[in-house]
């Protein structure tokens, strides 16, 4: 479960550093708003590593059982 998790969120980090780097670059980020918003996006970031705490992992595995084929 651990190893499905880092690695759609590894790709999704990267995929998204690219394109925002790119739209940078062209002059399509306002970055007043970016600015405005980093400090909920790493509140929210944050929280989100902590609350893995609180969950149970056997609960997050029904959805991923019938979709592991062999």
């Amino acid at each position: 479960m651990h190893m499905i998790i880092s690695t759609s969120l590894s790709t999704i980090i990267f995929t998204s550093l690219a394109s925002a780097r790119s739209r940078y670059t062209w002059g399509s980020v306002e970055t007043s708003l970016l600015r405005k918003w980093v400090s909920g996006i790493l509140i929210g970031a944050l929280g989100g590593g902590h609350l893995d705490k609180f969950v149970n992992v056997e609960n997050s595995n029904c959805s991923f059982r019938d979709t592991n084929y062999y």
